[in-house]
């Protein structure tokens, strides 16, 4: 039986091809590209080779070249069979790779078995001859991308007029579509829109292209659209719908229309087509009718028909009161009023609509004539509620005007002006009086900013940035501006009513802001104050220190060395009788001794002066720790260069006085002093586990002493004093002073 391999990339050609030659007695092997065929013919060599040529991974062109190549391949005769590359260079470039034959699609079955058996007959017993000239590499790739090139041609000139004749058809197509009242679509397999006639609710094509439902539209409606679309793309079956959407004002929309399915080349769903139709007047008439048509008992309001006449001919159950209030009934005349009401409304053809009172009740009757009956129907609707719900609208904006104009702080609703999405200018829509009071700016309604207060975008140019993004995000701000032109500080609390406009409200806070600074310049001279009494406390410490030292320290000593004499020159019947009175008065001058050190020490630390801080800090710790029986640690290196001696001084009495209250009044156990330094500032902690208060109250309360002298104290010298602590929580006091700062400066 005779062999067949035939190589086609195309599912369908492929086996059309293979039916029909086993359907005439021959063997077929199958293959999608050159690799396949290659691969196939050297596992079962076959009698005849028939190719395609535009294949993926290797094409016939490059199949024939590598099939030349093989010697135990070359012998087979190649037969090319193509629907794409049709010219006759093609063909030439075929038969010179080596093919006995170029068959171009599409080919009668007959014709195609008649030229296979040719073939066969013709090389049958001997093989098919090789090319007269062989094609190198070289010449073989640079015909075989000629080819590619026309191929490419051929394809993009095919593709223009496709692309010619798909744009006329859809210019054609939207010239009918946009004078038809339809909304068409298309939308691809993600539901972004591709193609738009007529936009519906108040949006435009540029509104919709290249989005989806849940961009446009509100999330409730776009679910159910989504979900709708979703089944038609996975059933590929066309859905009918009624539907009601929200448009841009949110008033509701009714629709009718369908979604079809679109397919691609391989017949999978890749997008949908819907085509609808605005039916909202017709669902409105579809209503007013229903409405109109309802004279039955069950309606709440009150329908009467009244002839020409002035008889009344219907009247509900609701009219109940309106009968009464007229003293009549079906088949008698209405009252002068409406019988002049209904002849003038059928006179004129044309509606009127009149309110009336009954009792404690306000009813609207809408006088409908119709013509054709010689009658006039009366709708009425009970609007008392709405009356007297429109009555408290007007007294709330008596309120509000009332309340705008009688303000104390100054209001102002303005826009702003943006120019490419920057905040350019603003305009006043409305102001208060008292923004004129406030403000001493006049006639400023309908005028800009720049307008109102000239030069302001140069002092002020944050202004308009800061009601930009008010007016933009929606976020409201508070903030206090000085705007030097008018001399004026304002403290303004802005917010965004919509979208685009912003309303101030404001406080003229320029007195304020004087007796703000007056406090701060105060404050300034009583820091100065208090910087040079501790001066003064630390030389009068110094002064006193240097008494006690070179007088009473001098006395001490030579009481003590008297004392001494006086010993050695008593006798042993004197010592026996006075000894122990001397030695008790030496004791008494040890202790004294001792006491007066550390009054002195106290007074003025030697160490502090001598040494730095640290050294101070360490010799009280531990004197103090090892006289009270409590840890007291010192931990951190104090920096160089020192701190200034009156800052020190400070430090170290704020430690003296938080030791103090840590081992005296908190009942701690523990102590931990801290020095730490950074390249701008040095700190100073006392942390304890102690008891612990209430740092907050006690700080609102001033109610502990020791505290405000501490805190006094390192506020002036400049530096920052804070207070952690809670009941059962322990304490930390913190100091902070700020290097090279003004208050850094040393004495002298």
């Amino acid at each position: 039986m005779t062999h067949v391999l035939i190589v086609e990339d195309h599912e369908g050609n492929r086996n059309l091809l293979k039916t029909l030659l086993v359907a005439n007695g021959y063997r077929v092997t199958a293959a999608g590209d050159g690799l396949e065929a290659l691969a196939a013919a050297r596992r079962d060599p076959p009698d005849v080779i028939v190719s395609d040529v535009l294949m993926p991974k290797m094409d016939g062109y490059v199949l024939c070249h590598a099939w030349m190549q093989d010697a135990a391949l070359r012998t087979i005769p190649f037969i090319f069979y193509s629907a794409t590359h049709v010219r006759p260079e093609d063909e030439q470039l075929g038969l010179a790779l080596g093919a006995v034959r170029y068959l171009v699609k599409p080919l009668d079955q007959k014709v195609f078995l008649l030229e296979m058996r040719a073939v066969l007959q013709q090389w049958a017993g001997h093989t098919a001859p090789a090319p007269a000239s062989p094609l190198n590499n070289l010449t073989s790739h640079a015909l075989h991308e000629s080819a590619l090139a026309r191929k490419l041609q051929d394809k993009i000139a095919q593709l223009e007029v496709a692309n010619r004749r798909l744009r006329e058809s859809e210019a054609h197509f939207r010239a009918i579509a946009a004078n038809t009242p339809d909304f068409f679509l298309v939308q691809d397999h993600d539901l972004r829109y591709e193609l738009v006639i007529n936009p519906p609710l108040g949006l435009t094509e540029a509104d919709m292209i290249h989005k989806t439902d849940g961009d446009i539209i509100g999330k409730e409606d776009a679910e159910k659209l989504t979900a709708i679309k979703r089944k038609v793309l996975e059933t590929g079956e066309p859905v009918q719908l009624e539907t009601s959407l929200q448009n841009l004002k949110e008033q509701t929309e009714f629709f009718e229309g369908s979604y079809v399915p679109k397919f691609d080349s391989t017949g999978n769903t890749d997008g949908l087509i819907g085509y609808f139709r605005n039916v909202t007047e017709r669902k409105q008439a579809e209503k007013e009718i229903r409405s109109l048509a309802r004279f039955s008992s069950e309606n709440p309001n009150p329908i009467l028909r009244v002839r020409r006449d002035g008889v009344l001919l219907y009247a509900n159950k609701s009219s109940r009161s309106v009968l009464s209030e007229w003293a009549c009934a079906v088949g008698q005349p209405v009252p002068p009023f409406w019988r002049t009401l209904a002849a003038e409304t059928l006179g004129s053809n044309s509606r009127k609509t009149v309110d009336v009172e009954f009792g404690h009740r306000t009813y609207a009757f809408v006088v409908a004539p119709i013509q054709g009956g010689g009658y006039a129907n009366l709708y009425g609707r009970d609007i008392t509620d709405r009356k007297l719900a429109m009555d408290a609208l007007q007294q709330s904006e008596r309120r509000y005007h009332h309340l705008f104009d009688n303000m104390h702080e100054g209001f102002a609703h303005c826009r702003v002006i943006f120019e490419d999405g920057r905040p350019r200018d603003v305009v006043y829509i409305d102001v208060n009086p008292a923004f004129e009071r406030l403000t001493g700016l006049k006639n400023v309604v309908g005028r800009t900013l720049t307008e109102v207060i000239p030069g302001i975008r140069e002092t002020n140019p944050e202004v308009f940035e800061r009601y930009g993004h008010i007016a933009s995000t929606g976020k409201p701000e508070t903030f206090e501006i000085y705007v030097p032109s008018i001399g004026i500080w304002f403290l303004i609390s802005a917010f965004c009513p919509e979208h685009g406009y912003f309303v101030a409200v404001f406080e003229n806070i320029t007195e304020r802001k004087r007796a703000e600074e007056a406090l701060r310049r105060s404050n300034e001279r009583l820091r100065d104050l208090s910087q040079r009494l501790i001066e003064v406390e630390a030389a009068d410490r110094r002064n006193i220190n240097r008494e006690l030292h070179d007088r009473i320290g001098g006395n001490l000593s030579a009481l003590n060395l008297s004392l001494n004499i006086i010993r050695s020159a008593l006798g042993q019947a004197s010592l026996r009788a006075i000894g122990a009175r001397l030695q008790e008065a030496q004791r008494l001058l040890e202790e004294t001794t001792a006491q007066v050190r550390n009054v002195m020490a106290d007074l003025h630390p030697p160490a502090l002066e001598d040494y730095g801080l640290q050294e101070a800090l360490r010799t009280y710790v531990e004197s103090l720790g090892a006289r009270l029986g409590v840890p007291i640690t010192l931990h951190g290196d104090y920096p160089a260069p020192r701190l200034p001696s009156v800052a020190e001084m400070a430090l170290f009495r704020v430690a003296q006085g938080a030791l103090t209250n840590a081992v005296s009044h908190a009942r701690a156990t523990r102590v931990r002093v801290l020095l730490a330094a950074t390249p701008d500032r040095e700190t100073l902690s006392i942390a304890d586990d102690g008891v612990g208060f209430d740092a907050v109250h006690t700080a609102l309360a001033h109610a502990n002493w020791g505290l405000t002298i501490m805190r006094e104290r390192a506020q002036a010298v400049g530096a920052e004093f804070r207070v952690e602590s809670a009941p059962d929580k322990g304490t930390r006091i913190v100091v902070e002073i700020p290097r090279g700062g003004r208050r850094q400066k040393s004495e002298g």
